[in-house]
């Protein structure tokens, strides 16, 4: 079987608005070494197809140092890559797609409608369509399947599998077209490979995350697709991660305590709970020694007695005279804090809050 990488939405040279020049810079270079690290593993691992299911490039036009480097890197890879142009990198006739000169093993696809190219040494046939401006609402995989016969046959998608617009396809269609693997680019949250008909088809998601909209688990597949049978894992190529934490203020201290990640990470933190007067910038301070940077949105609220009506007649009363027995008959200091916090849940649902 045929080995391949599936990635995609890679978007060299975004822009990094809202942060330093000098840090945009960084992060512009950080995707360009993301994009060699995959083609040192497809190199290391005897890969025969790379896949790049469109957004390659950011927008449709290059910075000339990610130019050299997307070339040079093509240039080295030892497998057949895939190039299938998305609606950030649309094959328009100022698209670096027709203005450079791309080494031979890269096959860019030229045409609106899916076409093949076939590989007889591999039993492959992979198909593949190109954006050829920034809209594409036409149902791509409408009416379409692949030949009936003994070739392994991927078709490679810049599609949109959740709404309209954007080659917007379904797993109806997917499963119509018999095709063994089905390698999508587009929805940047990557997905598990699943399966509609005998078709096999996933996301690949983007190989590094850009912001916190992007707060996900970024990878790769690698693996090997064959004729109805196809064996793909998830492989981390970037050390970069954007994480929205939610988190009770007592539990900050187990926070602070925990050890780093071993990445790059970029936290945005939500504190709730009460407390009194959360102190965000010393927060901040003590966890940029693990984050490289960190945003927290306060939402606490001051803290209040909520066992001034211990005495009250009627339900909430009755509720903290029976949970004030427990804390009294409670030996650990970990039991004493799961019925406080029982009781301020129970309180809270009393008053509808």
């Amino acid at each position: 079987m045929p080995k391949i990488i599936h990635t995609g939405d890679l978007h060299l040279d975004s822009p990094f608005t809202g942060i330093s020049n000098e840090e945009g810079k960084a992060r512009r270079a950080s995707l360009r070494d993301v994009f060699s690290k995959i083609i040192d593993i497809a190199n290391s691992e005897a890969v025969d197809i790379l896949i790049l299911a469109g957004d390659v490039l950011d927008a449709p036009s290059l910075r000339p140092e990610t130019e050299s480097s997307l070339l040079r890197d093509l240039k080295r890879a030892k497998c057949r890559v895939f190039i299938t142009p998305g609606n950030h990198d649309p094959l328009t006739p100022t698209s670096p797609y027709l203005t450079l000169t791309f080494p031979e093993n890269v096959h860019i696809f030229k045409e609106k409608s899916l076409t093949p190219v076939e590989i007889p040494e591999l039993n492959v046939r992979v198909f593949g369509a190109a954006y050829t401006s920034e809209i594409y609402d036409e149902r791509i995989l409408e009416g379409f399947s692949v030949p009936n016969d003994d070739f392994v046959n991927i078709v490679i998608l810049h599609s949109n599998l959740y709404t309209d617009g954007y080659s917007p396809v379904s797993s109806a269609e997917i499963a119509e077209s018999g095709a063994d693997y089905v390698a999508l680019g587009h929805v940047h949250k990557p997905t598990d490979v699943e399966k509609a008909g005998s078709t096999y088809y996933a996301y690949c998601g983007c190989p590094e995350s850009r912001d916190f909209g992007e707060s996900y688990d970024t990878a790769i597949f690698i693996g090997d697709v064959g004729k109805g049978k196809v064996s793909l894992e998830r492989r981390r190529v970037s050390d970069i991660s954007h994480k929205w934490l939610t988190i009770d203020a007592e539990e900050l201290p187990k926070l602070l305590s925990a050890p780093p990640s071993g990445l790059t990470e970029f936290l945005r933190l939500i504190v709730e709970g009460e407390c009194e007067n959360l102190n965000t910038d010393d927060l901040s301070k003590k966890l940029s020694e693990k984050y490289k940077e960190v945003e927290i949105i306060d939402h606490t609220v001051a803290p209040r007695n909520i066992w001034e009506g211990i005495d009250d007649e009627g339900l909430r009363g009755l509720f903290l005279r029976k949970m004030k027995l427990m804390l009294d008959n409670a030996e650990t200091d970990e039991e004493k804090r799961k019925i406080n916090l029982a009781a301020r849940m129970g309180i809270d649902a009393i008053e509808n809050r």
